[in-house]
């Protein structure tokens, strides 16, 4: 909450009623409350910064990990097609092979 200090009547200070020095005390003291009031403010939105700084990097840690596991995933997978295509060579070779020779006979 944003304070305001307005600035009061001067016309009690100019027929004489009012002093100006009181007047600058009750002025201090209500921008030394503002002030404090706003930097209540900027410490509370720091703190909330941080808390969400922390979640933000636990979120980016995280997908970091799934990205690192996806990545192996893809890796095992490919490794696998590879071994299927090889053997996939190799049982068309051995029954290609087979077939011929048992044509041959």
């Amino acid at each position: 909450m944003w304070c305001s200090v307005i600035p009061k009547s001067t016309f009690l200070q100019n027929i004489g009623i009012q002093h100006a020095t009181s007047k600058r005390g009750t002025k201090a003291s209500e921008v030394d409350a503002c002030v404090q009031e706003l930097l209540n403010e900027l410490v509370a939105e720091k703190k909330g910064s941080t808390v969400v700084r922390g979640q933000v990097d636990d979120v980016a840690n995280k997908l970091e990990e799934e990205r690192a596991a996806r990545k192996k995933v893809e890796e095992e997978h490919e490794m696998l097609k590879k071994q299927i295509g090889e053997m996939h060579g190799f049982l068309h070779s051995f029954l290609g092979g087979n077939s011929a020779s048992s044509d041959a006979q």
